[in-house]
Order: C-alpha cells, then structure tokens, then sequence
C-alpha cells in the first residue's frame, strides 16, 4: 500500500521542469487517464507513471529489490505476475530509464526509456498506455510500428516470440544515425510508367490498413468530434493520407470545412513505415447522427 501511494504522488504531483510543456498541457493532450510523457521530465514523473500502469494497468507487481539496477547511466526494475493455465507460472516485465543530470534541477531528466519481457503484456503495455487503437490479435512476429505523445516518439518492435518498446524524444529520433529497421517488408509492384507511382493502403498489410484507418477514426471520434466547437451530426468528406519513404508519420490533408478539422488533422501522425516506396491514398469520411466512420475509397 505504501509503494502504491509513492507511486501516485511522483506520478502526478511531480513537476515536470525540463519540458517546455506544462502538466495542464499534457493532461489536455493525453487520451487516455495514463498517457503522459516519459522523456525529457524529471526522472521521478517518467518512473512513476510507468509503475502506474504496470500496477494499475496491467496488474504486475514489483519484483525483489535484489533485481534493481541503479548506476550512472540508467536505472532498471523488474515487474512480475502470476498466471494460471495448466499449473502456476510468473511473468516478467523490465523497464529502463536513460538519465541525464541536469545542472540547475535536483533531479536526472530522462533521456530515453525501454520497456521489454513477456510478449502480450508489452503489446498491451503499447496499447493501453498510449491512446491508439491497434488490433492486438494482428501484431505479428517482425512488426515495427511507432507512435507520438507531444514529443515522445515510442517504437513496439516484435520480433518472434519477445517485444520491447522503446522511447525517445522526437529530436533523438530524428537525429538517429542507425534506426532500427523494420522486419517486414512489403514489395512494390513495378509498372512501368513515366509517372510517379504511389503504394496504395491495399498494398499494406492488414495490420497497417488498420493502423492508418482505426487510428484515424478514433482521433476523429474521441478528440476531433468530442471537442469541436460546433456539434456535427452529418458530414461527408475525404482525407487524403501521405507518406514519404523513409518518414516514420502519415500526413492528412482535407477539402472539408468542418471546424478545425484541418488543423486538427495537421497535429496527427501513424507511425508505420514498412512499406518501400511513397505512400498516397484517399479515406472517405462518413459522420452520421454523431458516429464516425472511415471506408477506403
């Protein structure tokens, strides 16, 4: 009870001192009660609130404290659960935060964070902890798949039978000389034209058609529509999507004169870049009574 309660007071009455952002301005942006930032905070808001979701999350307690790792250049925990199929097993989880000190804060900012172990619970870790719908069922051994919290860039890597997500500052990510590859590849058919040819979303697989049109329709549902400033019950429009080979985000752009909708668009990003060539696409856009819904055109 008592590392349950230090654990709520670091998560939310920490200042976060090195960002530029406020704590009014990442509760606004956050879509769900946990998304936060975890880099470039003091090193106690970034441990904090990923021991919150671990406990409240997904139910994993501490480990012995013989297992944490506390040096110059990071600091690590364990986290375990106990599951029951056939007989009793326990599960693991590890995070680490990348520290940096600072001269004029008392406490480290933290520069970088890994979170890895058993399979499932890292993929719902991505999930539940950063608001953005992804099928659970259709993330597969060599999927690469990235998202954006203000300027958080964190990357889920699935490679066989282990995940492990990792988290940067979108300035790191950039200026990354050796980003991880993805494993899977989508080829590109060759025509032959003079013109420039563009891959299409059908030409992705399942599970980045998913993330471009789920992730699209949730934003548009839960913080586009929710919070405009006008109520809009019935609309219809396209979204066009783009994407240049080697950039990690899909850009939206639109003719529709909704409010906002444009500038709201500019602010989203899908984090996919598997595929092999530049991305252009077209999304119809039904709103009806309310509801959103997103077909591909």
């Amino acid at each position: 009870m008592k590392k349950l309660l230090f654990i709520l007071l670091v998560s939310f009455s920490a200042l976060n001192a090195q960002t530029t952002f406020s704590d009014a301005d990442i509760a606004a942006a956050a879509g769900n009660r946990y998304e936060t930032l975890l880099t470039n905070v003091d090193i106690v808001d970034s441990d904090g609130a990923i021991q919150g979701f671990m406990q409240l999350g997904l139910n994993f307690i501490h480990s012995d404290r013989k297992y944490n790792i506390n040096n110059n250049q990071y600091i690590q925990y364990r986290f375990e659960k106990d599951i029951f199929t056939d007989k009793k097993e326990t599960i693991y989880m590890y995070y680490r935060l990348y520290k940096k000190q600072i001269p004029q804060y008392n406490l480290p900012l933290t520069t970088k964070v890994e979170i890895w172990g058993d399979y499932a619970n890292v993929i719902k870790f991505f999930i539940g902890f950063w608001s953005r719908q992804l099928d659970f069922e259709n993330i597969k051994p060599g999927t690469v798949v990235n998202t954006r919290f203000l300027t958080d860039i964190a990357t889920l890597r699935v490679d066989g039978s282990t995940a492990k997500i990792t988290v940067v500052t979108a300035k790191d990510y950039k200026n990354s000389s050796n980003p991880e590859p993805s494993l899977s590849v989508v080829p590109v058919k060759k025509k032959e034209k003079t013109v420039k040819e563009y891959i299409k979303i059908n030409d992705l697989t399942d599970f980045e058609k998913k993330v471009i049109i789920n992730n699209l329709q949730s934003q548009l549902q839960n913080n586009w529509l929710r919070f405009s400033s006008q109520s809009v019950k019935e609309a219809n429009f396209t979204i066009k999507v783009s994407q240049t080979k080697g950039d990690t985000n899909a850009y939206y752009q639109t003719e529709g004169t909704l409010p906002g909708l444009q500038d709201f668009l500019t602010q989203l990003s899908a984090g996919i870049h598997s595929h092999t060539d530049d991305l252009q696409d077209t999304l119809q856009v039904s709103i009806h009574k309310g509801q959103v819904s997103i077909t591909y055109q």
